[in-house]
């Protein structure tokens, strides 16, 4: 019996998790909103420069990483990124159209209590035009 339960959790163990994925994702409406109904913890997802349909939510532990020219544009309404996970990071990307609303904490990036040990640097924060 003990030998049977060994067994049973050195294969266990052994199975965890599969690696991480690196996603990319090509610029268009919906499409990052969509890869990101599909991430597993640990997965990057890299957008390819063009614009990208915001207001999205992160809820999962995960990296958000753009190149040069790759924008997230809320359209000037509500949060742009939520991040609503920890150990999530936001780097390169240029955020954009974020509400204007303090009542109700519109931002370019916002963070919500479940966000521990969140990273964003070398983004790029900018208003609606």
């Amino acid at each position: 019996m003990r030998a049977a339960f060994a067994v049973i959790m050195c294969g266990m163990l052994a199975s965890g998790p599969g690696p991480a994925a690196d996603i990319a994702v090509a610029p268009g409406a919906g499409t990052l909103e969509a890869a990101l109904a599909t991430v597993a913890p640990g997965d990057t997802v890299r957008l390819q420069a063009g614009h990208y349909a915001g207001a999205v939510t992160i809820s999962i532990s995960i990296t958000l990483a753009g190149v040069p020219g790759s924008v997230v544009d809320a359209g000037g309404q509500g949060r742009t990124i939520t991040i609503d996970a920890p150990d999530v990071v936001i780097r390169g990307i240029s955020v954009r159209g974020s509400g204007e609303r303090l009542d109700v904490e519109d931002a370019g990036i916002f963070v919500t209590a479940r966000g521990k040990r969140v990273l964003i640097e070398n983004n790029h924060l900018e208003m609606a035009n």
